[in-house]
C-alpha cells in the first residue's frame, strides 16, 4: 500500500497525540484529507484482519513484513478499532461555558429585556392606538422576531464564536458586518450608561424628605418664576440635574455630580464584568431579576389609585383604523428588534458560550415570550399612571370649570341685581317726570275751564 507515502507526500505526519490519531496540517482543508486517508487506512487494517486465511502466502508475508499502525489511546493490539471523529472546531476545547442553564437564562433575559420594553413600548402603545399595536406587535413578533432570534442563538451555538467569528466562518468578505455590530453595541453602551448615571443621581436624591423634584423652590419669600410657568420635576431635570444652559453657544459649567455618576455607573460595568461569563453570570442574578420586583410593587400601587381602570381600558381598546398607516408599521418593526435586540451580535455572543447539544428552540421561544410579557407588564404599570393623572387632571379642570360658572353666575346676578335696581330708579324718575309735567297742565286746563264759566256768565 501507497497511502503512508502520499500521506507523507503530502506533508502530514499523523501522532497519537488524541484519542485517535490527528493528522495535523497548516489548514482545515488537509486536516479532512488525513482523516480520510487515516480512514482508508483502518478499513484496509479490518479487512486484512477479517480475511487472512484467505490471503496468499506472499500476501501474508508482505504483510508481516510492513509495520502495523500504531494503537490507539485505551486499544489493545489485536483489537478492532472504533469509528474516526473528526473534531467539529477547533476552538471547543478552550471555550468557556455558562455554569449553568439558569446563568445562560438570565443572560439573554437580561439583554432582550430593557429600555426598550419598559420605556419605548408602552410609549408607541399609547402614541398608535393602545390595543391596535398591541395586536400588529404581536403578529409581527411571531413571524419575524422569533424566527430571527431562532437563528441567532443557533448559528451562535453551532460556530461557537462571536459576532465577528462567526460572520468570518460564513464568508471572510462578511466579517465586516461583524465589526459593525461591535461598533453599535460601543454606541449603544454609551448612552445606556449615560441613562444609568442619570438613574444613580435620582437614586441618590431620592433619600431627601421632601424630594426636591415635589415642589418648586423659593427665592426669597416668592417661587422661581421659571418653576411656576412649567412643573417642579421639569425645572428638576433641566436646571438641577443636567444643569442645561440657554442657549448652545454657552458652554455653561462642569457638572461634577452627573460626571461621578456616570463613572460609577461605568465602574459597576468593569467590575461586573472583568472576568468574563464567570463573573457577569452572577451579577444576573441581580440585574435580571431584581427590575421585575420594581415593577411589580408599582403594578400593586398602580392598580390602587383612581382612574387605572380607565387607563388599563385604553390600552386594550383598539383602534383599527391606525393599521393602515405605514408610519405604525415602520414602528412595530422597529419595536421588535430593539426589544429583542437583534443585530446587537450580543444574542450570537451568549449562545455561543452553550454546548452545541443545547435546545435553543425552546430558549427562543421561551425568551421571546418572556420578552413580550415583560413589554405587557411595563404598560400595565404605565396606563394605570396614566389613566390616573388623566382622571385627576379632569377632576381638577371639572371643579375649575364649576368655580369659574359659580363665579361668573355671581356676577351676573350682581350685574342684573344693578341693573334691576337701575331700572326702577329711572321708572321713578319718569313717573316723577311725569306728574312734575301734569301739574302745570291740569292748572292750564282749570283756568281756561274758570275762564269759559266767566265769559258764560
Amino acid at each position: 500500500m501507497l497511502i503512508g507515502q502520499h500521506m507523507e507526500g503530502a506533508g502530514l505526519s499523523c501522532r497519537p497525540a488524541f484519542s485517535w490519531r490527528v493528522c495535523r496540517s497548516s489548514t482545515w482543508q488537509e486536516l479532512q484529507k488525513s482523516a480520510a486517508l487515516f480512514n482508508l487506512v483502518t478499513r484496509e487494517r479490518n479487512y486484512r484482519q477479517k480475511n487472512k486465511d484467505t490471503l496468499g502466502v506472499s500476501d501474508t508475508q508482505k504483510m508481516s513484513s510492513e509495520k502495523p499502525p500504531l494503537p490507539e489511546n485505551g486499544v489493545e493490539v489485536g483489537q478492532e478499532a472504533g469509528p474516526v471523529a473528526v473534531p467539529e472546531a477547533p476552538l471547543d476545547s478552550v471555550r468557556d461555558g455558562w455554569d449553568s442553564k439558569v446563568e445562560y437564562f438570565l443572560a439573554q433575559v437580561g439583554f432582550s429585556v430593557g429600555l426598550g420594553n419598559v420605556w419605548r413600548f408602552p410609549y408607541l402603545c399609547h402614541q398608535n392606538g393602545g390595543g391596535a399595536f398591541l395586536l400588529l406587535y404581536i403578529v409581527l413578533m411571531v413571524v419575524v422576531g422569533v424566527p430571527l432570534f431562532f437563528l441567532e442563538l443557533a448559528v451562535g451555538q453551532s460556530i461557537r464564536q462571536g459576532s465577528i467569528g462567526v460572520w468570518r466562518h460564513i464568508s471572510p468578505k462578511l466579517v465586516g458586518i461583524g465589526y459593525s455590530s461591535c461598533v453599535v453595541c460601543s454606541f449603544v453602551a454609551l448612552y445606556y450608561n449615560v441613562i444609568i448615571g442619570w438613574s444613580i443621581f435620582y437614586l441618590f436624591k431620592s433619600f431627601q424628605s421632601p424630594l426636591p423634584w415635589e415642589n418648586c423652590p423659593k427665592e426669597g419669600n416668592a417661587t422661581v418664576r421659571e418653576c411656576a410657568a412649567s412643573s417642579p420635576t421639569s425645572y428638576f431635570w433641566f436646571r438641577k440635574a443636567l444643569d442645561i444652559t440657554d442657549s448652545i453657544d454657552e458652554t455653561g459649567e462642569f457638572n461634577l455630580i452627573i460626571t461621578g455618576c456616570l463613572v460609577l455607573a461605568w465602574t459597576i460595568v468593569c467590575l461586573a464584568m472583568f472576568k468574563g461569563i464567570k463573573s457577569s453570570g452572577k451579577v444576573m442574578y441581580f440585574s435580571s431579576l431584581f427590575p421585575y420586583v420594581v415593577l411589580l410593587c408599582f403594578l400593586i400601587r398602580g392598580l390602587t389609585l383612581d382612574g387605572a381602570a380607565e387607563g388599563l381600558k385604553y390600552m386594550f381598546s383598539p383602534r383599527l383604523d391606525v393599521e393602515g398607516d405605514i408610519q405604525v408599521w415602520r414602528q412595530a418593526f422597529t419595536q421588535v428588534f430593539f426589544a429583542l435586540g437583534l443585530g446587537f451580535g450580543s444574542i450570537i455572543a451568549y449562545s455561543s458560550y452553550n454546548q452545541r447539544n443545547n435546545n435553543c428552540h425552546r430558549d427562543a421561544i421561551t425568551v421571546s415570550t418572556i420578552n413580550f410579557l415583560t413589554s405587557i407588564l411595563a404598560s400595565l404599570v404605565v396606563f394605570s399612571v396614566l389613566g390616573f393623572r388623566a382622571k385627576t387632571f379632569t377632576k381638577t379642570c371639572i371643579s375649575q370649570y364649576a368655580q369659574t360658572q359659580t363665579q361668573t353666575q355671581t356676577q351676573t346676578q350682581t350685574h342684573t341685581g344693578r341693573g334691576r335696581a337701575n331700572e326702577d330708579e329711572r321708572a321713578r324718575q319718569s313717573e316723577q317726570g311725569c306728574v312734575n309735567e301734569a301739574g302745570p297742565a291740569r292748572q292750564r286746563e282749570r283756568g281756561r275751564a274758570s275762564e269759559d264759566e266767566s265769559e258764560g256768565e
